[in-house]
């Protein structure tokens, strides 16, 4: 496990370090901020698929945890959106 975290710590570094320069070309914020949020998604969902082979787990078993999820996508979202 802990090689895992040290090998997502490395993907996160170079992901940072390859973004400055985009940054800096790149005028448009908001999709810039789109597209670091679905990459990074693809990159939790790798190596979540690696860490937990069950997929029965990956189920939403309850509208608390669909709520849960809800929960902090929406603010997360509003809060991007109004600080770009």
């Amino acid at each position: 496990m802990f090689k895992m975290i040290n090998f997502h710590n490395l993907i996160c570094k170079v992901n940072n370090l390859m973004q400055a320069p985009v940054v800096k070309k790149y005028p448009a914020k908001l999709t810039l901020t789109s597209f670091t949020c679905f990459f990074g998604l693809i990159q939790f969902l790798i190596i979540a698929a690696f860490t937990e082979n069950d997929f029965e787990k990956w189920k939403i078993q309850s509208s608390e945890e669909l709520f849960t999820i809800l929960y902090a996508v929406i603010p997360l979202t509003s809060t991007l959106k109004y600080l770009i």
